[in-house]
């Protein structure tokens, strides 16, 4: 028997543009083997049949202090492709997605109860849908191509990750294990998707300028997923954001670790590259069968 657990995996997935279409940087920079990657994940993700999401994301609707779940029963968005100096003039990716809000709403009371930081969201008086937009989109496009989105529950992370994500690695560690934890009790089979770019800093040409961290932050990075979670990888990860990697994604992949480390999953890097300034990681992380 294989081991089990009601989540069934979980995948760290680009939101760049030129991971989703390699022409706007003419099929450069590694910017096909993500996109390759991303619909080759996408096809495996959707053949799993996932009943539920869990998705979290460093670019939606974010709160100064606390992390942020939403509500409200619809979604949806149309995100441009303007990623600069590539930007495809007018062209945007639609998407809507429902979000399953009894659940969202326990998994929030269970993480109060626990004394987190974390917030939930009703806008509109549940009577339109919240907003999303590349953070969101992007990621969960490499699914929609294989059949119908199920449920998805959003979190977002709050504005300080921006200077002090760093600081923030215990504190997304327990936030990761409780989560983890309340979606393996669920009756439904739950993917837990994390939308996250690397490091930001590459090319001086580009807007946050050049550091030499930025590359082992994103070498960092891959031995983490490729261990299928390793601490050590992820604090020398860590050591690289203080020293300004600048990656969006390095909360989402911390959160995600504090679950994989009681979890002894496998890791698969599928893609690591940065066509332009930031880097993206294409990877899958499973339970490991065991023969009793």
């Amino acid at each position: 028997p294989v081991a089990s657990g009601k989540l069934i995996s979980a995948a760290v997935v680009p939101h760049g543009d030129f991971a989703y279409d390699p022409k706007l940087v003419n099929d450069t920079g590694g910017s096909v083997k993500l996109h390759v990657a991303c619909e080759g994940l996408g096809r495996q993700l959707s053949a799993e049949s996932p009943e539920m999401i869990f998705l979290t994301t460093p670019h939606g609707l974010e709160l100064s202090e606390r992390y942020m779940f939403y509500l409200n029963r619809e979604n949806s968005g149309a995100t441009p492709l303007d990623d600069m100096p590539h930007a495809a003039k007018g062209r945007k990716v639609a998407l809507n997605f429902t979000t399953p809000s009894a659940v969202a709403r326990s998994l929030l009371q269970r993480l109060k109860a626990r004394s987190l930081p974390v917030e939930g969201l009703e806008g509109f008086s549940d009577s339109q849908p919240l907003p999303i937009s590349w953070g969101e989109i992007l990621p969960l496009t490499y699914l929609r191509s294989y059949g119908k989105l199920p449920p998805v529950v959003p979190m977002s992370f709050p504005l300080r990750r921006f200077n002090h994500s760093a600081e923030m690695f215990d504190e997304l560690l327990l936030l990761g294990s409780e989560i983890g934890q309340f979606l393996d009790q669920l009756p439904q089979r739950v993917l837990w998707l994390v939308s996250a770019d690397l490091a930001h800093t590459h090319l001086k040409t580009g807007p946050y300028g050049y550091c030499p961290c930025a590359q082992p932050y994103d070498d960092a990075c891959s031995k983490w997923a490729a261990a299928g979670g390793s601490l050590e990888a992820l604090q020398d990860a860590k050591e690289y954001q203080r020293k300004g990697a600048m990656s969006c994604g390095f909360t989402g992949l911390v959160a995600l670790q504090g679950f994989l480390k009681a979890a002894g999953w496998k890791g698969t890097v599928l893609a690591n590259e940065h066509p332009t300034y930031y880097g993206m990681m294409v990877a899958k992380f499973s339970p490991v069968a065991f023969v009793v």
